[in-house]
């Protein structure tokens, strides 16, 4: 199938417009969360896209796959572990600090 040069344009105008909101509302979110939160998030769709290929679409999953898969979610997991650790230890001491301020 040939497009003349307009239709061709039209496509991209009307293509472009699919491929802009979504990128400019991750934009607007992505502002108003913490940057270790957006990265997690950014984890959760290749792992819904595995998820859905395995399960839906019966795509192979070999051990190989599954220990790459596994030791990445064991990497975010230690991540995870630690910025919360280092959460509680900041709001331990803001509460130490408050206490020795009054």
């Amino acid at each position: 199938m040939r497009y003349s040069a307009s239709e061709k344009y039209e496509i991209i105008r009307l293509v472009e417009r699919f491929t802009l909101t979504p990128l400019l509302l991750f934009n607007i979110a992505a502002r108003r969360l913490n940057l270790s939160t957006v990265g997690f998030i950014q984890y959760l769709a290749p792992t819904l896209m595995l998820v859905l290929a395995v399960k839906v679409f019966g795509e192979p999953f070999s051990t190989d796959k599954a220990m790459t898969f596994a030791l990445v979610w064991l990497g975010l997991a230690f991540y995870t572990v630690d910025a919360l650790l280092q959460r509680r230890r900041l709001t331990h001491r803001r509460s130490k600090d408050l206490e020795r301020m009054e």
